[in-house]
């Protein structure tokens, strides 16, 4: 048993005791069960399938505003990232 299969458990039985509606759960469970049948490579599959780009890219973002980096710094981190994201596989940024 993986993580993303517990999650989707723990969802179940918050709908099961009542504490959530089928409409709040539902997702949730679709998703991790979803999860929980992908391997690494299904992982980086989707990675690499741009998807995510813009939800990485708003956390580096907060991150760096987190840590104040200065506005040269943040947007050459930024345009790092987008350079990355465009060249990189997820496999080689993760090896």
């Amino acid at each position: 048993m993986n993580g993303f299969k517990l999650m989707s458990d723990g969802y179940k039985q918050l709908m099961t005791q009542g504490k959530l509606t089928p409409e709040q759960a539902d997702p949730e469970i679709r998703i991790f069960d979803f999860l929980a049948e992908c391997d690494t490579d299904d992982l980086y599959r989707l990675m690499d399938s741009s998807a995510f780009n813009d939800i990485l890219k708003s956390y580096v973002a907060a991150a760096c505003d987190e840590a104040d980096l200065p506005d040269k710094q943040k947007s050459s981190v930024m345009n790092s990232l987008k350079w990355l994201l465009d060249t990189k596989t997820a496999r080689e940024i993760c090896l």
